[in-house]
């Protein structure tokens, strides 16, 4: 299967390597400019996708997943205007309203994000490969001696408690059965229950709150509450669109203020607030 789709207001690399993905292979496409291409691994199956300007070229997938996949349905500018004014929200926009929220499969989402905490991109990519070469992501395969070979450290007794649960279950029951069927599962604090809340099951009013996050809700928006608070707070100020925000917010506030912040603009920022 191969096609190509026209797109509006989308950006492949801002979709795929703003932190909300892992399963993917950066391809070089014979060195073409531009937005490289990727080898995705989702819901099952493995695809090749690129851009060409304003078009997604893909083989390995039909047209109906990509679409869907990549949530080629949402108006980026129609989200942003559902949310009220907001000088900080604007700028990341500009610089990342290109992205969209995928669709991830719960259970793929859920074990991605127990191999996150005190860890890095590359290494959850490199970790997240070797449990799937070792399991194929089959939890009756997750074996607590076969994990404790993957140099997943700490992580591995997070997925062999995901695995027991979803074994009890059934992985179809355990999927329909929704977010609170990962509740007693080691490794899903708030954080990880939002992500796979917003990226696994299209909760789009979770909102995620990570040390960058907190940090530009205390630092831009002047709001000092404990995590919980944080998301309800956020909840109540973007609406029903939150997680886009989020995603807009943590993507800028890494790749763009971060910088700023290293170089001493990073005042000046917070007092045009």
């Amino acid at each position: 299967m191969a096609g190509t789709i026209k797109t509006a207001r989308f950006d492949l690399r801002q979709t795929m390597e703003c932190g909300q993905f892992f399963n993917w292979l950066r391809l070089d496409h014979g060195g073409r400019v531009g937005t490289p291409g990727y080898r995705v691994r989702a819901h099952g199956r493995v695809f090749d996708v690129r851009q060409e300007g304003g078009s997604l070229v893909f083989t390995g997938a039909d047209s109906l997943f990509i679409r869907s996949f990549f949530s080629l349905d949402h108006d980026p500018a129609a989200i942003r205007s559902s949310m009220p004014e907001d000088p900080w929200l604007d700028r990341a926009y500009r610089s990342f309203g290109r992205l969209r929220l995928l669709r991830q499969d719960p259970w793929e989402c859920l074990v991605a994000f127990l191999l996150t905490p005190v860890s890095n991109i590359p290494r959850i990519q490199g970790n997240l490969l070797s449990v799937f070469e070792k399991t194929g992501f089959e939890p009756g395969r997750m074996k607590p001696a076969a994990l404790k070979r993957l140099g997943l450290g700490f992580r591995w007794r997070f997925l062999d408690s995901a695995a027991l649960r979803v074994k009890r279950l059934g992985l179809e029951d355990w999927r329909k059965a929704g977010p609170e069927a990962m509740d007693g599962i080691l490794g899903t604090g708030p954080k990880v229950k939002d992500c796979v809340r917003l990226f696994g099951y299209g909760d789009h009013a979770s909102f995620p709150v990570d040390t960058w996050i907190r940090r530009v809700l205390r630092d831009l928006y002047r709001v000092k509450l404990k995590d919980r608070e944080l998301r309800l707070w956020a909840r109540e100020r973007f609406g029903p669109w939150a997680g886009y925000a989020q995603q807009w917010l943590f993507a800028w506030s890494r790749t763009e203020w971060k910088p700023a912040l290293r170089h001493g603009r990073g005042k000046v920022a917070r007092d045009a607030f």
